[in-house]
């Protein structure tokens, strides 16, 4: 604040400046131009626009130029000339200085749309080297997996060891593919986001319906682990949302929660109504994060410290994909973590 009033009495200063001296050599052509250095420099150097300031020093240098007209042709056979030449300067003086905020303005707009456009082609080498990275991994395993089932390809033998053996490699298989497929979806989803192409189709229903049908989606792979899946709210709550979408984004959290949970835990899904908002929680008692960590969870491809607690995969596209699923429907998310404790996923939705 004092460097933007130090500027603008300089400026000030300048032109009284270039007025005495106009008046005392009387070369008033040649001062003319010198008036518009210190609007030009005053517009460039502020980093806001300053329009106000900007037209109060060309109204100064306006009325310093018409005094100094005045005082050096006292002969004039008309006053009126030189009340319409400084007007004329005014307005001179004052697109002068507006065109170059505009320049300016532009200069700043298209430097942020590179530095944006940086960003995205970041973005994208990034999407771009998880993506093969993830996909090499699954689509390795599963030709690896499938090399080993063809050197040996009866189903079933007299060795019990064997037939485990092939059993698990098939669960293998299944799980990668399942992995595969998981970032497939994921970065359709992405490229939908990025593309602006992405578009809700709400329907009215009854949105703990819902919850319960992503809770029963996920309570295999949550018995797996031995952890118990719950569900806390209302029966009835009748809310207008996209289903597709929104069950994506909570079968997101869900996964989230069953992969960072400690086995023989339980993860509740909680659902409540209050002052026109409708809030779902996706409770675990797992690893939690750390809270330095927490600013980067809804970001693309970014990852925290915490590992999955049985050795899962994860993409760091899954929360990102939630925060513009809610966002689209006019919600907002978040989440309440404790290190070695848990954490607690929620978003809050508009009730309609």
């Amino acid at each position: 604040m004092k460097l933007r009033l130090l500027r603008f009495r300089s400026a000030l200063l300048f032109i009284v400046l270039i007025g005495l001296l106009d008046r005392t050599t009387g070369f008033q052509i040649s001062f003319s131009l010198f008036y518009l250095i210190p609007l030009a420099w005053f517009a460039l150097s502020e980093k806001d626009n300053a329009r106000t300031k900007t037209v109060l020093l060309s109204l100064e240098a306006a009325l310093i130029w018409l005094a100094v007209d005045v005082l050096s042709n006292p002969l004039y056979t008309n006053r009126w000339f030189s009340v319409w030449n400084a007007l004329v300067r005014l307005v001179i003086f004052l697109l002068t200085s507006l065109l170059v905020i505009s320049v300016k303005q532009k200069r700043r707009e298209l430097e942020a749309a590179n530095l944006r456009l940086a960003e995205l082609n970041e973005e994208k080498n990034r999407f771009i080297g998880i993506a093969a990275h993830d996909l090499r991994s699954s689509i390795g395993a599963i030709r690896s997996l499938s090399e080993l089932l063809l050197e040996n390809p009866c189903v079933s033998s007299g060795n019990p060891d064997e037939n485990e053996e092939r059993i698990e490699f098939l669960r293998q298989i299944r799980q990668s593919s399942d992995d595969a497929l998981e970032l497939m979806k994921n970065m359709l989803d992405v490229s939908k986001i990025e593309s602006g192409t992405l578009t809700l189709n709400r329907i009215a229903g009854n949105y703990p319906d819902l919850l319960k049908k992503c809770i029963q989606l996920h309570r295999l792979s949550a018995a797996n682990k031995q952890i118990t899946l719950s569900y806390e709210g209302p029966d009835t709550l009748l809310q207008k949302i996209d289903p597709q979408y929104l069950e994506e984004a909570v079968n997101n959290l869900i996964t989230n929660a069953i992969k960072f949970s400690y086995p023989s835990s339980t993860v509740r899904i909680k659902l409540s109504a209050k002052e026109k908002r409708v809030r779902t929680e996706v409770i675990d008692h797992g690893v939690g994060i750390p809270a330095e960590e927490i600013n980067r969870l809804f970001q693309f491809f970014q990852k925290t410290s915490a590992r999955p607690t049985a050795g899962e995969s994860s993409t760091g596209l899954g929360l990102a994909i939630v925060k513009k699923i809610i966002t689209l429907h006019g919600g907002t998310v978040g989440v309440e973590s404790v290190p070695g404790k848990g954490s607690t996923f929620f978003f809050e939705l508009p009730l309609s």
